[in-house]
């Protein structure tokens, strides 16, 4: 009796790691609105809106959608498709960054290495928080232009 136990319990941990897996990338997934009051841009300014989308697709690939609209008014529009497994994915739309690869460092956080010419140039630490509210970015960068930037982008999910 005790051996069917086993046999079951374990079964049933076979069967459900997979689907915990999945449950905790979901945390990523979704619409981000950048919350202006809580964020900080050094050097700034902070844009008037910034959002992020997050798409799940087939493959266990995710399709990001950013909009910006800058302080000086201007659109940027950026979009890549990518697998947190460490890889470089390309960015296209971003003036400072042509390519990232993402990697999961627990189950609410995550880590990205920006590139520029296949040089890194930035890294991000994102961090959803617990009750999957709220998600926070501290990203440290060299622009295009050779201005470093430290951001913490603080985001309510839509």
């Amino acid at each position: 009796m005790k051996l069917f136990k086993l046999i079951v319990v374990a079964g049933v941990v076979v069967w459900a790691l997979p689907l915990i897996g999945v449950a905790q990338g979901e945390r990523f997934l979704g619409t981000w609105t950048l919350n202006l009051a809580r964020s900080s841009y050094q050097p700034g300014p902070l844009p008037t809106s910034h959002t992020r989308t997050y798409e799940r697709l087939p493959g266990r690939r995710i399709r990001l959608t950013i909009r910006i609209r800058t302080a000086d008014g201007r659109t940027l529009l950026e979009h890549a498709t990518f697998r947190v497994d460490g890889r470089p994915y390309a960015i296209d739309g971003n003036p400072d960054i042509d390519a990232f690869r993402v990697v999961r460092v627990g189950p609410w956080k995550t880590r990205a290495t920006q590139l520029r010419g296949g040089k890194v140039v930035g890294h991000v630490t994102s961090i959803v928080s617990r009750d999957g509210r709220t998600r926070t970015m501290d990203m440290t960068f060299t622009t295009a232009t050779g201005q470093v930037q430290h951001n913490v982008l603080v985001f309510d999910r839509q």
